[in-house]
C-alpha cells in the first residue's frame, strides 16, 4: 500500500496509525483483514471486511461516504450465540470485487442518525465493532489491530507488504490456523490458545 495514499487522507491514515490491517488495492477497494468474528459453531475465527473508496482528482478519499455498505470474506458471521446476525447481512452469495478479491456477504448498517458514514474510519470501525463485539463477549483478549502495516513508496513494485508488529500496542499475538489470504479467513482451534513470540 503506497505511503501517498494513506497520507492524503486522514480518514485512512487514522485507520493505519491505530494498527488496523489496512491495504488499498490498485482497483479502489479498501481492504481491512484480521476482523474477529464469531462463527456458527461459536469459535472466534478472522475475516475481511472491503468497502470501494471513492477518490477525489487529488488522491484524498472522498467524504462523507456515499455507499454505506461492504463486503465480508469469512464464514456466516454471527453472534456469541452462534446466531447469524440478519440485522446486519444483507445479502449472502459469492461476489466477484476484482481479481483475487472475493466476498461471501454484503452488509448494511446505516450510522445511527441515519445519515452517510462522515469517512472511511467511522464506517469500516463501525462493521468491526459490530462484529468483534459478539467476539469479545467469548474471548475479551481478541483484537482487530495487530500492527501497522509498513507502506511502500509510490513508485514501489514490491508485492509484499511486511507488518510491523515490533510496535504493536500491548500484547502481541499469533494464532495458529492460515493467514487472511485466498479465502480470507481463518480461525483459532479449540484447545490451542495463544501463542506469544
Amino acid at each position: 500500500m503506497s505511503r501517498a495514499v494513506v497520507a492524503r487522507s486522514p480518514d485512512l491514515r487514522q485507520l493505519w496509525e491505530e494498527h488496523y490491517a489496512i491495504k488499498v488495492t490498485t482497483a479502489n477497494h479498501l481492504v481491512l483483514d484480521r476482523v474477529p468474528y464469531v462463527t456458527p459453531t461459536r469459535e472466534i475465527a478472522y475475516g475481511r471486511l472491503v468497502s470501494k473508496v471513492d477518490f477525489a482528482v487529488d488522491g484524498t478519499a472522498v467524504t462523507p461516504v456515499e455507499d454505506h455498505t461492504v463486503y465480508f470474506n469469512g464464514e456466516t458471521p454471527c453472534d456469541q450465540y452462534g446466531q447469524p446476525l440478519t440485522g446486519v447481512i444483507n445479502q449472502p452469495g459469492v461476489f466477484e470485487l476484482e481479481r483475487g478479491l472475493t466476498a461471501q456477504f454484503r452488509f448494511s448498517s446505516k450510522p445511527a442518525n441515519n445519515q452517510k458514514y462522515r469517512d472511511y474510519y467511522e464506517k469500516m470501525t463501525s462493521y468491526v465493532g459490530i462484529l468483534m463485539g459478539h467476539a469479545l463477549a467469548i474471548d475479551p483478549t481478541v483484537t482487530a489491530t495487530p500492527g501497522k502495516a509498513l507502506l511502500e513508496d509510490e513508485d514501489s513494485d514490491s508485492p509484499f507488504v511486511y507488518r510491523d508488529t515490533a510496535t504493536t500496542p500491548g500484547r502481541n499475538r499469533r494464532y495458529h490456523g492460515s493467514p487472511a489470504y485466498g479465502k480470507g479467513s481463518y480461525r483459532r482451534p479449540r484447545g490451542h490458545g495463544i501463542i506469544h513470540p
